[in-house]
């Protein structure tokens, strides 16, 4: 994954990534050729999984007004 990364124009894209990339150093990789990314979150994550839930849940109650964005 880091090699094809590397040889891709990535600058103004977002990349998609399953839990096979989602690793902090490919994350970097992407942040620092300008790009975007998504990644996958699953369950075995623990703590993070039910943050990013209760986010969402939040959102929805607040009809998308509960924390700032763009």
């Amino acid at each position: 994954m880091p090699e094809l990364l590397r040889v891709l124009e990535l600058s103004g894209c977002i990349v998609t990534l399953d839990a096979m990339g989602c690793q902090t150093d490919i994350a970097e990789q992407i942040i620092d050729r300008e790009a975007e990314y998504v990644l996958a979150l699953k369950e075995n994550q623990g703590r993070l999984y039910e943050d990013v839930q209760r986010l969402f849940v939040d959102l929805e109650d607040s009809q998308y007004r509960a924390y700032p964005f763009d």
